[in-house]
């Protein structure tokens, strides 16, 4: 008595069932936890928040027109920017832009902008 042959086809669809039934069992659930999720990797701690720290609907937004406006085309030459490569605001309000078009650190304050 001859076994069927089943070939291929049925080999694909087991282990594509197999792995679909795999993934299911450790899959996390869909909705987000309140809190951060702390695990470890290697004794390096890892904090993970998925969630949001405002209510909905009050999150960031951008306003309309600039509070701080450097480095205009048409402005002076001493303004314009190429190439900046980080910016920050100081304790005392100025803002320090780094220019590597010019080689440059570049210091403003309220007057400037």
């Amino acid at each position: 008595m001859r076994t069927p042959y089943l070939g291929k086809p049925l080999v694909a669809v087991s282990i594509l069932l197999l792995f679909l039934l795999i993934q299911a069992a450790c899959d996390r659930p869909s909705s987000r936890a309140a809190g951060p999720e702390v695990r470890d990797s290697a004794g390096i701690q890892i904090i993970e928040n998925a969630g949001y720290l405002w209510p909905e609907g009050s999150g960031w937004r951008l306003s309309e027109t600039p509070t701080v406006d450097i480095g205009e085309s048409d402005d002076d030459p001493n303004y314009q920017l190429y190439s900046v490569v980080g910016a920050l605001r100081l304790a005392d309000g100025r803002i320090v832009v780094a220019n590597s078009g010019s080689s440059e650190l570049r210091f403003f304050d309220a007057g400037d902008a």
